[in-house]
């Protein structure tokens, strides 16, 4: 891992989103909640959340994406359907 890499996941911990750790011989990621940041032993990563929304299918096409489905269901005059989308990780 570079210094800008490491320096990215340590501001990503400042800014309050979740890092994960494991052994660098291998290993399940776990939470850090209070990481040590030994790049020595450990491999360190900022927890990847899978993004979330959900997009009205209209007549003319797709409308824009909500973040909740009261957000979408609001705008749902002249709506086909709902369409729920979650972010699928390879990790």
């Amino acid at each position: 891992m570079t210094t800008e890499e490491m320096i990215a996941v340590m501001q990503a911990f400042v800014d309050g989103k979740e890092i994960e750790a494991r052994l660098k011989r291998g290993g399940h990621w776990i939470a850090a909640n209070h990481p040590c940041w030994d790049w020595k032993v450990y491999e360190y990563r900022v927890n990847s959340v899978p993004r979330e929304f959900w997009i009205n299918e209209y007549q003319s096409g797709p409308g824009q994406p909500h973040s909740t489905r009261e957000e979408a269901d609001s705008h749902s005059s002249g709506r086909i359907r709902c369409i729920h989308v979650r972010e699928v990780t390879d990790q």
